[in-house]
């Protein structure tokens, strides 16, 4: 295990991928609703999917994006691929750069652990929170962004509600 409270997560970074949300042109609305976040979302989904996959960071593509808006919910969803090997190097850099080599099995352990994952996860989560702030006060918006992984890493869902933005 890594004796280390947080890995260095200089590569992989959130801030990158939530750069790349539906939901910045809708800042612009006056007032958008649920209804208007899923309608632009759906427009920006049509020009977007086409593209995919889209590289986000080093160890991290975008591979689809879709938003349906049912019984007065707007549901977003964004799917990820995270290329473990890309994210154990950037791990094993900053630890090397801190002065705290690993070897690779310490980092793949850790990233197994449910420390090492729950760190993680929990820094996605609120890199994609803060990303998201222009929906708070838009009631009935969820976002759930589902990142699958390449062994040795299982996948994940991060599901957040606009209400639940603070």
């Amino acid at each position: 295990m890594l004796p280390l409270n947080q890995p260095p997560m200089k590569g992989i970074t959130m801030k990158r991928l939530i750069a790349a949300l539906a939901f910045l042109p809708c800042i612009a609305l006056a007032g958008p609703t649920a209804k208007d976040i899923c309608d632009r979302t759906k427009e920006n989904a049509k020009e977007l999917n086409p593209q995919m996959p889209i590289r986000a960071d080093m160890g991290t593509t975008w591979i689809g994006i879709s938003a349906v808006y049912m019984q007065g919910r707007c549901h977003v969803n964004h799917k990820y691929l995270v290329e473990t090997e890309a994210l154990i190097e950037v791990i094993m850099d900053g630890l090397e750069q801190r002065g705290q080599p690993r070897p690779r099995q310490d980092v793949v352990q850790w990233l197994q652990s449910s420390e090492g994952q729950a760190l993680f996860k929990g820094k996605m989560r609120e890199s994609l929170i803060e990303h998201i702030a222009s929906i708070k006060g838009v009631e009935g918006v969820v976002l759930k962004a589902r990142y699958s992984a390449t062994d040795p890493l299982d996948g994940w869902t991060i599901t957040v509600k606009s209400e639940q933005i603070e």
